[in-house]
């Protein structure tokens, strides 16, 4: 059985997570046009997080774009999953559509890992490099 992260996925729905705030590639918002605003749910007894649309008189609901700070939401998820802060997390989605609704479904147990490394040369850091690990 074959991982979907170790298949190459630069087409597929993804979203980035980081300490601030969500990031959804290009195909995440590809797949949900004409669309203003989306409710992010978080499940955390499953570990997963629901995007769907919503209308703007929604509570919940939050602009559509593709950056979407979250001064709440994301050190809630990285307290629950224990994640370290300094990372970022890209998790693959699984879209479900039925009818008119679309519903963007991200399991938070299956992340690949987004950290920064410094680049040492005598002693002095010239750069940074960035790595992508998968879980095992």
């Amino acid at each position: 059985m074959v991982r979907t992260q170790e298949v190459q996925h630069h087409l597929t729905a993804q979203m980035t997570i980081g300490y601030k705030g969500i990031t959804f590639n290009t195909d995440c918002l590809s797949r949900l046009p004409n669309i203003e605003y989306v409710e992010v749910l978080l499940h955390p007894a499953e570990r997963l997080i629901a995007v769907r649309p919503s209308s703007k008189t929604n509570p919940n609901a939050v602009p559509w774009r593709q950056n979407i700070s979250s001064a709440f939401l994301c050190p809630m998820i990285f307290e629950l999953m224990g994640w370290n802060e300094t990372w970022k997390y890209k998790i693959i989605a699984d879209c479900f559509v039925r009818g008119d609704e679309h519903i963007f479904m991200f399991n938070l147990s299956e992340p690949e890992y987004q950290f920064s490394e410094d680049i040492i040369e005598n002693k002095e850091i010239i750069g940074k490099l960035k790595r992508l690990l998968q879980p095992q």
